[in-house]
C-alpha cells in the first residue's frame, strides 16, 4: 500500500514529533531536540523507532501530553 502524498505528509508531521518526546524522555540520541532539525539520519530514526516499538505504552504517554492537530 502507498500513501496518497497528503497521507505520507500527514504521517511524517506526526511521527517525527512522536520520535522526538521518545528521544527527550528516553534519552536514546544525544541530541535533546534532534527530529526538530530538518535532515534526520534514517539510522538515527530507526533506532528510536525501534525503542518505541518495543514499549508502546510510550504512545499513550505522549497523546495524553501533546496538543496534536485535528
Amino acid at each position: 500500500m502507498k500513501l496518497s502524498n497528503e497521507d505520507a505528509k500527514l504521517f511524517y508531521e506526526l511521527f517525527f514529533p512522536l520520535l522526538d518526546y521518545v528521544n527527550r524522555e528516553y534519552h536514546i540520541l544525544p541530541e535533546e531536540d534532534y527530529f526538530g532539525q530538518g535532515m534526520i539520519d534514517p539510522q538515527d530514526a530507526a533506532e528510536v523507532a525501534h525503542f518505541l516499538w518495543e514499549r508502546t505504552w510510550i504512545i499513550d504517554d505522549y497523546l495524553e501530553r501533546s496538543d496534536l492537530p485535528e
